[in-house]
């Protein structure tokens, strides 16, 4: 018997074996037949399967070629061919398959009548716009049954949460559709009953929702009092349900089902992103790790306290430069009695100032009270941030730029100084995100501002306004090949030319995020190669972007900009152009970028630019 066991055990290993080593079928053709209707061309970009490309050859599977053809069918339903029938088949010939879709289109059918009846709340026009029903357009039941669950939503948002709504169809020459419905009673709430709370006051949660005994039930209030339970931070799960009163139709309990984060809590991340090395400069590449200690609910209240340990460099001409930075902030998504999240936090940092003669170490230390009103309560995406910080930097300065003084200062002789500077500031940002995706935006516009008052009645010693805007916009040119354009526009007033700029608070160009034929901040420099600033800024970046093959895509773009002393001396025939070309690697937190770049104007070699997420 153990015999047996032991042959039959490597006869599978042996078949095993043997199906490991042979490589899968490739498919070579797809081919559509018998489609009169419509473009083939419509009818692939419903498939999962493609035929092989220059780059590209698939896999065979016969459960995604199954799949296509109940694609091709919804696709051919939802057009008003209500009894196409799709079937497939393949041949094989060695390492390739050809797959077939043979399709037999029936007949179309329009729609010809709509009968409502029951409806009071809502005119017919309006309950015919919700389902996509238009006379004599063709009838598509799949956009009608998943745009039910709307006129659903539209009756539980007048209180009428019990309501019916039948739908059918009489199917002759042309489409016949019926809809009865019963509105029933207004619903209003009765009590509500919290549950899951642990050691969470129960004030935290009756602020955040949005309805009282005695009001008419809102779906829309429910969910957006579930959205703001969430973001809150302590609650992992927030679900409202409403349970019927068994001796009334018109009056509901609402059940509020809570479970709350872990309270205190660890966090740790590390990786190669965008890092705000400098305060006054766009964010740079570079590599870090963050150590997180979080207490979610400080002394059971909606208050949370965070504090964070991080370290971070930047690698730029052969040299690591590091910044260490300790944060202590509390957090509470509620500001007095408005709803407008508000952290207030104390932060010490040290760093490397690489872009200075002799790179000396830099202190910066100080307290920002910043608040957010989020225009898209939704998504939160769109918003007005304003920010209150007072900051002080301080750092060994040299008295020249002169390289025996720097031997001096380093063997200890008195050739440097202590320098220190006191910047307070209010500043306002206003992100109006009107893109279809955040990390990977193929449509739509992001509009951008920035105004910033250093000084004045907020003390320190420096003074001036600072303004900055900018436009994005995504623009799709032939199926997945998209557009984008960036223009931006800032300017300093009132910049004291006895300022040194030590906290990088002028405009900077050169870089990954910026004009990538020139190295980091490095679009104007001085006699020893270090980066000079400017009181104004004009920048504009245009790219092609499409895909490739698996997760990699390609990219195109031309870069223009200039920095200028004065505005007497703005000229767009100044504007210094690169232009190059670059590859992504799409990741869940964005595209990797590396970009070659050169200058157009000048011969002075191209750059290459790591970056992380798209430039704009």
């Amino acid at each position: 018997m153990n015999k047996l066991i032991k042959i039959l055990l490597f006869i599978i290993f042996i078949n095993v074996g043997l199906s490991q080593n042979n490589s899968p079928r490739k498919i070579n053709n797809v081919n559509l037949i018998g489609v009169e209707s419509f473009d083939k061309k419509q009818i692939s970009n419903t498939l999962r399967i493609h035929q092989a490309g220059f780059l590209k050859k698939m896999d065979f599977d016969r459960r995604l070629i199954k799949l296509d053809a109940i694609n091709i069918k919804t696709f051919y339903v939802s057009e008003g061919f209500l009894g196409v029938i799709v079937k497939d088949s393949v041949t094989i010939t060695k390492d390739f398959v050809d797959v077939y879709f043979i399709i037999s289109e029936g007949k179309q059918y329009f729609i010809r009548s709509v009968t409502i009846t029951g409806n009071k709340s809502f005119s017919q026009s309006t309950i015919s716009k919700i389902l996509g029903l238009k006379l004599h357009k063709a009838y598509n039941p799949v956009k009608t049954n998943s745009n039910y669950n709307l006129l659903e939503d539209h009756y539980r948002k007048i209180g009428k949460l019990f309501a019916t709504i039948n739908i059918s169809d009489a199917i002759m020459d042309s489409a016949d559709i019926n809809i009865l419905i019963s509105e029933g009673s207004d619903v209003y709430i009765n009590n509500t009953y919290l549950t899951g709370l642990g050691i969470i006051d129960t004030l935290i949660i009756q602020r955040e929702l949005l309805f009282n005994k005695g009001d008419k039930y809102n779906q829309s209030d429910i969910h957006n009092s579930q959205r703001q339970l969430l973001q809150t931070g302590i609650f992992s799960v927030a679900n409202i349900t409403p349970v019927k009163l068994a001796k009334s139709d018109s009056l509901v309990n609402l059940l509020v089902e809570l479970r709350p984060f872990k309270q205190h809590e660890w966090l740790s991340e590390g990786g190669y992103y965008p890092i705000e090395y400098y305060e006054g400069t766009e964010p740079v590449p570079g590599a870090g790790v963050l150590t997180e200690w979080r207490n979610r609910s400080l002394i059971h209240s909606g208050t949370s306290l965070s504090l964070k340990l991080s370290g971070q460099t930047l690698i730029s001409n052969n040299t690591l430069n590091p910044k260490l930075r300790f944060d202590i902030s509390l957090a509470n998504p509620w500001l007095y009695k408005f709803r407008i999240p508000t952290r207030t936090q104390i932060y010490l940092e040290s760093f490397k100032d690489y872009i200075s003669l002799g790179a000396p170490y830099v202190t910066r230390y100080g307290i920002e009270l910043i608040n957010t009103y989020f225009l898209d309560q939704i998504e939160r995406r769109s918003y007005i941030e304003t920010r209150l910080y007072l900051d002080r930097f301080s750092r060994k300065d040299y008295l020249q730029p002169d390289t025996t003084l720097l031997l001096n200062s380093m063997n200890g002789s008195e050739s440097s100084r202590k320098i220190n500077v006191e910047k307070h500031s209010f500043e306002i940002n206003l992100r109006v995100d009107k893109s279809d995706n955040i990390l990977y935006p193929t449509n739509g516009f992001v509009y951008l501002g920035q105004l910033n008052r250093t000084g004045g009645i907020l003390g320190g010693n420096r003074d001036f306004f600072k303004l900055d805007f900018g436009i994005r916009g995504y623009q799709p040119i032939y199926k997945d090949i998209i557009l984008a354009g960036r223009i931006q526009y800032g300017m300093i007033i009132g910049w004291n030319a006895d300022y040194h700029d030590y906290l990088y608070d002028k405009f900077y160009l050169g870089g990954s995020n910026s004009l990538r034929g020139w190295d980091m901040l490095r679009y104007r420099t001085d006699s020893n190669n270090l980066p000079v600033g400017d009181i104004i800024r004009i920048l504009n970046n245009w790219e092609i972007r499409f895909p490739l093959f698996w997760i990699l895509g390609g990219e195109i773009f031309v870069d223009g900009g200039h920095i200028y002393d004065s505005y007497e001396n703005i000229s767009l025939s100044d504007i210094s152009w690169d232009s190059g070309f670059g590859m992504t690697l799409a990741t869940p937190l964005g595209p990797v970028r590396l970009d070659v770049a050169h200058p157009i104007e000048k011969n002075t070699g191209w750059q290459v630019q790591l970056g992380v997420q798209y430039i704009f």
